[in-house]
């Protein structure tokens, strides 16, 4: 499977004990982006009238096409969806216009034999969900990530408040049926105890305590 030696891969009783998630490691030892987009992939693959993944960014900037179109390549390059969908699926195509993500069945010469009718992967930035509120709908979207999340570059405490709109937005219609459904994955590189994030989060005093693997 190509499994580098330095990996992080999700505690899955973990993961499906909580509503939410934080995953946090030094920046590019351990594949937090590509390993959450796989695990994913295998929701979606599992339970697909329940999963299909809410992509999420702190600002517009970070989901622009330069920046997310290669997203998938390492899956891509070691054939990981055509092992999770058993052959139906063997790509992916980025739509730019609607910042979505398709599984495709492409042939050796590049082109599209099927295509799903719906997206894999939708991208938003966390201030979307003002345009978002009253208007967005997606049964599917509940297993949300939001990448890079203590990002430091991005100075103001209104993010959390901002994630909690998007989360609202994305859960919507909640209901008791759809509840045991949704997860919330923070992801990100930041390993300063002190990071006002933490603070933001209410997370800063179990901050100190956490453990590698823990």
């Amino acid at each position: 499977l190509h499994i580098p030696k330095d990996y992080w891969g999700i505690d899955i009783d973990s993961f499906f004990s909580h509503h939410w998630n934080i995953y946090m490691s030094i920046r590019e030892t351990a594949g937090k982006t590509t390993q959450s987009l796989i695990f994913g992939l295998l929701l979606n693959s599992l339970y697909p009238d329940h999963y299909c993944i809410e992509y999420l960014r702190n600002d517009a900037s970070q989901i622009t096409r330069s920046n997310v179109e290669t997203m998938f390549d390492t899956i891509l390059k070691y054939g990981y969806i055509e092992k999770i969908y058993k052959g139906k699926y063997n790509n992916i195509v980025y739509k730019p216009l609607v910042k979505k993500f398709f599984l495709t069945l492409t042939d050796d010469e590049g082109s599209i034999i099927d295509e799903a009718k719906e997206p894999i992967c939708i991208l938003h930035s966390l201030e979307d969900w003002k345009r978002m509120k009253s208007v967005y709908v997606n049964n599917r979207g509940n297993y949300i990530i939001l990448d890079e999340f203590p990002d430091t570059s991005r100075a103001t405490y209104g993010i959390f408040p901002e994630l909690l709109n998007m989360v609202s937005t994305i859960g919507r219609p909640m209901s008791l049926d759809r509840i045991p459904w949704l997860h919330i994955l923070l992801i990100g590189n930041n390993t300063d105890e002190y990071c006002f994030y933490f603070d933001d989060f209410m997370v800063s005093d179990e901050i100190p305590y956490l453990k590698f693997g823990g």
